[in-house]
C-alpha cells in the first residue's frame, strides 16, 4: 500500500477517535436525588428518584444507543432509545423508576436508585460501545427533598443542594460541601430520676448546635 495512503488513513482514524472522545466526554451526570418524596412529580403522578445529564459541549449530542445503569459491573442495563437528544449546554432528566418506558419527554429507566445499600450503587453513563464515560458513586445520603450534584455544571466537585435544580443550571444555586456530623450526647437517651448534666458536641468545629427541651423543632 502506498505510504501516503497509510498516513492519510491514520490521520482519518485519529480525527475520528478524537471526535468520538470529545462527544463522549462532553456529556456528564450532573445531579441526582434519591429522596424526592414530595417535590418533583413524574407523568404517573409519582415522586421518584431522578438524575440529570448535562451537555458541556457547544453542539447537541444524539444519545441514541448510550447506556445508563446503577451498577458499574453491569453498565449496559438500560439503552437510551432513538430520538433523545441533549442540546448544547442543556440538561436532560431521567426518572429512575424501573418502569422502562419513554412517554413524551418523560424518560424512565429499568432500574431504581437506592442510597441505603451497604454496597453503594454507581450511577453510570456509557457510550454505544459500552465504555463508561461518566459515573458517580452514591456515597452521600441526601435528606428529604435534597439532591447531590456538581457544584458548577460539569465540574469535578460534588455538593449537596437543599433546593435541587432539576433540568436547570447548578451554577447559581446555593450548595453545601455536605451535611454536618451527627451531634454526640454525653449520656445515653433514657429516663433518669435525678437531674443530669448533658453535654452535646459535634466533630465539625464550625457546626452550630441548636436544641429545645419541649420537643419542638429547634
Amino acid at each position: 500500500m502506498n505510504p501516503r495512503k497509510i498516513y492519510n488513513l491514520f490521520i482519518v482514524f485519529v480525527l475520528t477517535f478524537n471526535l468520538a472522545f470529545k462527544t463522549n466526554a462532553q456529556v456528564v451526570i450532573n445531579e441526582c436525588s434519591c429522596s424526592n418524596l414530595s417535590q418533583f412529580v413524574d407523568n404517573h403522578s409519582d415522586y421518584g428518584d431522578w438524575f440529570e445529564l448535562y451537555n458541556a459541549g457547544s453542539a447537541a449530542v444524539n444519545l441514541n444507543g448510550y447506556y445508563l445503569s446503577d451498577d458499574s459491573t453491569n453498565n449496559i442495563k438500560w439503552v437510551i432509545p432513538a430520538g433523545i437528544v441533549i442540546n448544547a449546554n442543556g440538561f436532560l432528566r431521567f426518572w429512575a423508576s424501573g418502569r422502562n418506558e419513554v412517554s413524551g419527554t418523560s424518560y424512565h429507566t429499568n432500574f431504581k436508585l437506592t442510597q441505603t445499600k451497604n454496597n453503594k450503587e454507581e450511577l453510570t453513563l456509557s457510550n454505544p460501545s459500552g465504555v463508561i464515560v461518566d459515573q458517580i458513586k452514591l456515597t452521600e445520603k441526601t435528606q428529604l427533598g435534597h439532591s447531590y450534584g456538581r457544584g458548577q455544571n460539569g465540574a469535578s466537585s460534588w455538593r449537596v443542594f437543599t433546593n435541587p435544580t432539576i433540568n436547570a443550571s447548578n451554577n447559581t444555586a446555593t450548595s453545601y460541601l455536605g451535611y454536618a456530623p451527627k451531634p454526640v450526647f454525653s449520656i445515653p437517651a433514657g429516663y433518669y430520676t435525678t437531674t443530669q448534666l448533658v453535654t452535646i458536641t459535634c466533630a465539625d468545629p464550625m457546626a452550630v448546635i441548636r436544641y429545645t427541651t419541649d420537643g419542638s423543632k429547634p
